[in-house]
């Protein structure tokens, strides 16, 4: 079994906007464009890590639920029919890790249709020069799939802290604490793109992919970290690759955006590379139909 993209939505770079407001406009355009009736989205996965008042609970993807008025109601919606939300959290890998998650739930539990969404916003819902990131989102629509799509996933780490952390620092912001956020930054970059050259080359070799029969989406806003890669491993780069780095960095929702540019044109399988915060870095492939 495969895990096939059925539909896309985007909510583009807007910094005035808050984070739900991006997220439901992006999967009610998701919707829209596949005609999905709401009832028939088994899961719902958030993958969006900076939201709007610093929220905690609830979840951010029961909100989402809410706002789309998914199986909001158990008296005039039967038990058996329910839809499972939660958030998953790993930055600029989220998206992917939110895609490994449904393939699995969707063949263990014989399910259909999930719904994955990601993106950013500052808690304040305002811009702030200091904000390092995008407003947007960015909304998927995936389904089980025997034909083509994403079957194998791949995620390593290295050993010692490497990127960009965000978090809510209750001493120093205390009474502003929902508006605010404070950024740290590690300066040892030089070793990452060796690194992550050998972790997709590892991808490759274990999966017999050809890199001629393939194109490259790396989701991460260096343009000459994507060129190097590419030229390193012998492939031509995915035209998202370059349509998403002229928007700015949109961390969690940066590989949805390249995969909404990629995929509906594409003639070849993409293989997907994501870099986040660890440094992490995560790969898979998207097999076109047969």
């Amino acid at each position: 079994m495969s895990t096939m993209i059925k539909g896309f939505g985007l909510s583009q770079p807007d910094n005035t906007k808050g984070y739900l407001e991006h997220a439901i406009a992006a999967a009610n355009a998701c919707l829209a464009q596949v005609e999905c009736p709401l009832d028939e989205i088994d899961l719902l996965i958030n993958a969006g890590i900076y939201r709007d008042n610093n929220t905690c609970e609830p979840s951010v993807a029961a909100l989402i639920q809410h706002g789309l008025g998914i199986h909001l109601n158990p008296i005039t919606t039967p038990v058996r029919k329910h839809t499972f939300s939660f958030d998953v959290l790993n930055g600029a890998c989220g998206l992917l890790n939110a895609l490994q998650i449904a393939h699995s739930i969707l063949e263990t539990k014989q399910q259909t249709r999930a719904l994955l969404i990601a993106g950013e916003s500052h808690p304040s819902m305002q811009p702030d020069d200091n904000f390092p990131l995008e407003h947007s989102a960015v909304a998927l629509l995936v389904e089980r799939s025997e034909q083509g799509g994403f079957t194998t996933f791949q995620f390593q780490s290295t050993p010692q802290f490497q990127g960009r952390s965000g978090y809510l620092d209750l001493a120093v912001h205390q009474t502003a604490s929902r508006h605010s956020l404070a950024f740290e930054e590690t300066t040892e970059t030089t070793t990452l793109p060796t690194f992550i050259e050998t972790v997709v080359e590892s991808y490759l070799s274990k999966h017999n992919i050809n890199p001629d029969e393939t194109t490259l989406l790396l989701a991460h806003p260096d343009s000459t970290l994507g060129n190097n890669l590419a030229q390193s491993l012998g492939m031509s780069l995915a035209v998202g690759t370059f349509d998403w780095q002229t928007l700015g960095d949109l961390n969690s929702a940066g590989l949805g955006f390249g995969l909404a540019a990629t995929i509906p044109s594409a003639t070849k399988d993409t293989l997907c590379v994501v870099l986040g915060t660890g440094a992490t870095v995560g790969c898979a492939l998207y097999r076109q139909s047969n």
